[in-house]
């Protein structure tokens, strides 16, 4: 996979951004390596143990961490998603796998503190640590739901995800004890090197209160999130994380909807009871 990152401070080898577009490098992160100690060799007292350490290294160590970490969330959907359109599976489809592991950031930046749920990623740190969830009853907050979907986005359309369907797809009232929300939306970018990217807006919206969390402007490209934390009340609502295609310019890639104007983007969210 391609998510790396090990120094907090410029090791040498380590992947720093943002470009000339404003968009950060570095997805996600983790640690580099770790600092001296040894258990199987100590014999004084205090003993030091060995820890994960973010710099010091570079993405040798990184790299593998994080791949081991998509390799089990592949597994993960492939045990417990049905099957997605036109017989693919969920964890066959990149885009939804770039964007299920980007929502599992710990919005944490460089030189210490978090980022809110909606802020723009850091140029250095990206969405954050992962931090991986396990999309399960032991591993959410009852009441809880996780979704994956896939929207085709034209230039001045707006498109939605519910947040919780039922079984026909109209969209229900969350759960009232529900405060938490995270989101993340992925698209592939064919106009960054030859012209003006995409540029779209994320926004969460109940059609009766409005939007009350969302992230856009300028060109910033390719990835978003939206996210609430208490005590924000969505609970009693039914939600809906939209995406705007504020300004799509034709695609100049001819194996992605060349000359078109449109962009197809990749949803991953969840909700939950925080405690």
């Amino acid at each position: 996979m391609i998510w790396e990152k090990s120094g907090t401070g410029g090791a040498v080898g380590s992947s720093r951004g943002g470009d000339d577009h404003g968009r950060s490098v570095v997805d996600l992160v983790l640690p580099g390596g770790k600092e001296d100690g040894d258990l199987a060799s100590c014999s004084g007292s205090p003993c030091t143990a060995p820890s994960y350490v973010f710099g010091g290294v570079n993405t040798s160590h990184a790299s593998g961490a994080m791949s081991g970490a998509a390799a089990d969330f592949k597994h993960y959907l492939a045990d417990d998603f049905a099957p997605w359109p036109s017989g693919w599976t969920d964890e066959n489809v990149v885009g939804l796998m770039h964007a299920a592991l980007v929502l599992q950031g710990d919005g944490a930046v460089e030189g210490g503190g978090t980022a809110d749920p909606s802020d723009e990623y850091d140029d250095l740190w990206g969405a954050g640590r992962l931090s991986a969830r396990v999309f399960d009853n032991s591993g959410m907050n009852a009441p809880w739901r996780f979704r994956l979907a896939i929207r085709t986005v034209d230039d001045q359309e707006t498109v939605e995800v519910y947040l919780n369907p039922d079984d026909d797809m109209v969209n229900q009232a969350l759960p009232a004890s529900v405060d938490t929300f995270r989101s993340a939306v992925w698209w592939y970018e064919p106009n960054l090197a030859s012209s003006y990217p995409a540029e779209l807006w994320s926004f969460l919206k109940n059609d009766s209160i409005g939007i009350i969390a969302w992230y856009g402007g300028g060109y910033t490209g390719q990835k978003q999130r939206v996210g609430v934390d208490p005590p924000t009340a969505i609970g009693g609502y039914p939600w809906s994380l939209r995406v705007k295609g504020m300004d799509v310019s034709a695609s100049v890639d001819p194996s992605y909807f060349y000359g078109l104007e449109k962009r197809k983007v990749f949803f991953a969210l969840y909700w939950e009871d925080q405690p």
